[in-house]
C-alpha cells in the first residue's frame, strides 16, 4: 500500500483560519488513521515542515509535508 492509497483527504481541505482548526487537524488525523487501519501515528517535526507517517501493515508510510508557515499553533 502507498501513502496516495492512504484516506488523507480527511485532514487536507480543513480551513487553517478556523479557531477549531487544532482540533479538526487531530480528529481528521485520527480518522485517517481509523479509516486506513493504522496501528500507529507519527507526527515528526522537521526543519520548515512536519511529517506525518502512518503504520500500516508494519510498513511506516510517510506522507505529504504539512509546511509550517502558515500554520496556526
Amino acid at each position: 500500500m502507498s501513502w496516495a492509497e492512504v484516506n488523507f483527504h480527511v485532514i487536507e481541505n480543513l480551513d487553517e483560519t478556523s479557531v477549531t482548526y487544532a482540533v479538526e487537524f487531530i480528529d481528521g488525523l485520527i480518522m485517517c488513521g481509523i479509516s486506513s487501519r493504522a496501528s500507529d501515528i507519527h507526527i515528526h517535526p522537521a526543519k520548515g515542515h512536519t511529517e506525518i507517517r502512518l503504520r500500516i501493515d508494519g510498513k511506516l508510510l510517510v506522507g505529504p509535508g504539512i509546511k509550517k508557515k502558515g500554520m496556526r499553533v
